[in-house]
């Protein structure tokens, strides 16, 4: 797969022009994947004629499928006939092979196209009247296709359980009308609750299933892009390892002893076992592409003599990791040419060595807790190690980005637009795909519009973030729209010019009593313009929890004595943790998702009840 370094300032303006140039021209925004540059074809087609799908409530067309169509190209078929069924009424029908086809239009699911060849690239061509081609590269490109297309008829998928259907009797596509597209990222993760259903990730073009667990995609939703980022090294167990191979673990000069907190990444018979660990899991799985080889989250190396001497040659950890990645890349080679060993470079690994370069199967992950309130750029280390770790991975960097407060899930985290210009600098980086640590518990802050915005601005970063926020915002929240972009718009407005990291200790250092009040007032409203519609009250009451939260945590502090100074009405304490309580059972949460690091529901609930959560 071709890669690229990252961009000079001179190529970088370049590409900045042409991305005008084009969007003058009323055309889509150039795509990066790799080395390649090139453009989504759209084509409005003809007004004056159409292919017909659906005509007065009937079906109009015929959906076929190659014979030997994969489990995802049926999908693909299944998804098109259920959505064209729900919208417009009609009974449509899913043939297999074109010699079966009946004389009716038809709407041919997964046949191959010989332009369509980019990773994950999808296309929709009515050619003329009386056929409609829907298709896409590999195992996920037609389900792509599909969902843009039904996209493109109205629908809309803002989460899991949160979906607009029209009613459309209709249902056409203009004559000629041509769309061909393709991710600018190879790898789209966002890790948060909503993620956590197969069928969605699959609409919105997720691909990436790392840490999954019981939601791995299967062969129908296409598979996934099979990512390691974890931290250790693959397949080595900790403490289990310990008295069984000592000499494994890293020495600590001043206790003279061995910690299981790292391992001896010089000890060429622990990288043996790590060898043959992928080589072993690579022939049961040859769909597994990466395999982990890092430290965990700690400072702790190994401190014996030939560690040391790896770590003073190269300036940093990061040269004892990258021997051992590449010893391990160098063995599995030959035998595994698709397997690639992953390392990551955060905290005492941020910094790449002083002149090692990494294997060609030795890939780099680079992560860093910085100010969400910039793009990557804001932060020049930053910005220079994954210009540097690029030049020694010849462009096989893939970043471990972050959309959560740490400290706080549910509280409010403003961070939602910031996707658009750290995506934006990630493409012109040459980054080849984004993995976002966010949270399992769906009433963290507007975590249904995080992974929805995380997924297109990763198709295309060079969309408007707040008009996909405003779309995602019409559609998810209804008539409670207008308040929640008021509310997520006042947000941006409050922390203009502060940090805000992934570590917030509570609101008070980003908001001041009066911001959360207008918070819980736009909340009032919207709750009370969603009423009477099921769908949208919900997907408010959820994101209610969001400001509920900061209210209970200060009501004692700060929040009663300024609605009481303010002459505005607020409940009583009680009746906000009734609210807050209600929503964790009706919402499901589980005390695994956790409300912020290390801390369960239990915990969090005490903290709350006893006020001292803001004191921490």
């Amino acid at each position: 797969m071709s890669t690229y370094p990252a961009m000079s300032t001179r190529s970088t303006l370049a590409f900045l022009a042409t991305i005008l140039l084009a969007a003058a021209a009323g055309a889509q925004m150039p795509r990066r994947t790799g080395a390649l540059t090139a453009r989504d074809v759209s084509i409005p087609g003809r007004s004056h004629a159409a292919f017909i799908i659906a005509q007065d409530g009937k079906a109009a067309a015929e959906i076929v499928i190659p014979e030997d169509a994969i489990p995802s190209t049926r999908a693909a078929a299944k998804l098109l006939k259920d959505y064209f069924g729900v919208m417009s009424g009609g009974s449509f029908y899913i043939t297999q092979g074109l010699k079966d086809a009946g004389k009716r239009p038809r709407i041919l699911v997964g046949f191959p196209e010989d332009e369509v060849s980019r990773s994950e690239e999808y296309m929709i061509l009515a050619r003329g009247t009386n056929e409609l081609v829907v298709t896409g590269q590999g195992t996920r490109g037609t389900l792509y296709g599909a969902s843009a297309l039904l996209e493109y008829l109205g629908c809309g998928f803002w989460t899991r359980g949160n979906e607009t259907v029209p009613e459309k009797k209709t249902l056409s596509i203009p004559a000629g009308m041509k769309r061909r597209s393709a991710p600018v990222f190879e790898y789209r993760q966002p890790l948060g609750n909503p993620t956590y259903s197969r069928e969605w990730r699959s609409k919105v073009a997720i691909n990436g299933d790392m840490w999954m667990l019981w939601a791995e995609s299967t062969p129908e939703m296409g598979g996934a892009f099979h990512m390691s980022m974890g931290q250790w090294a693959y397949g080595i167990p900790r403490k289990e390892l310990k008295d069984k191979h000592p000499q494994w673990m890293a020495w600590h000069r001043d206790s003279k002893s061995r910690t299981d907190a790292a391992l001896c990444l010089s000890n060429t018979e622990l990288l043996e076992q790590v060898v043959a660990n992928i080589k072993a899991d690579h022939a049961r799985h040859p769909e597994n592409i990466y395999y982990n080889l890092s430290f965990g989250d700690t400072d702790v190396i190994c401190q014996c003599d030939d560690c040391s001497k790896l770590v003073r040659q190269e300036g940093n950890a990061s040269g004892l990791v990258i021997y051992a990645a590449n010893y391990v890349a160098r063995k599995i080679a030959a035998e595994c040419p698709d397997a690639r060993v992953m390392v990551l470079g955060f905290w005492i690994t941020a910094t790449p060595p002083r002149s090692m370069r990494l294997e060609p199967n030795v890939h780099i992950t680079c992560a860093k807790l910085r100010d969400f309130n910039k793009p990557p750029s804001g932060d020049a280390g930053y910005t220079a190690s994954i210009r540097e770790w690029s030049k020694r991975a010849d462009g096989n960097v893939f970043i471990w980005d972050y959309s959560c407060n740490f400290r706080n899930y549910i509280s409010p985290t403003p961070y939602i637009d910031m996707m658009g210009p750290t995506f934006r600098e990630y493409a012109q980086w040459g980054v080849r795909g984004v993995m976002s640590q966010m949270s399992m518990n769906p009433l963290t802050d507007f975590i249904d519009l995080r992974c929805w915005i995380f997924a297109k601005l990763m198709w295309n970063p060079f969309q408007d973030e707040w008009k996909l926020i405003d779309q995602w915002c019409d559609g998810a929240c209804g008539a409670g729209a207008p308040y929640m972009k008021e509310w997520l718009r006042y947000q941006k407005r409050r922390i203009r010019g502060k940090y805000f990291g992934p570590y917030m200790p509570d609101t008070c250092t980003s908001f001041d009593a009066a911001d959360i009040l207008k918070g819980y007032e736009l909340f009032q409203q919207a709750l009370e313009a969603t009423r009477d519609d099921a769908r949208t009250h919900r997907q408010i009451r959820k994101q209610y929890t969001t400001i509920v939260v900061p209210m209970l945590q200060r009501y004692n502090l700060d929040i009663a004595k300024k609605a009481r100074l303010s002459r505005k009405t607020i409940p009583p304490r009680a009746e906000l943790f009734k609210i807050f309580e209600s929503n964790i059972a009706e919402f499901e949460v589980r005390e695994w998702q956790g409300f912020a690091e290390g801390r369960g529901y239990n915990k969090f609930i005490e903290d709350l009840r006893n006020d001292t959560w803001y004191r921490q």
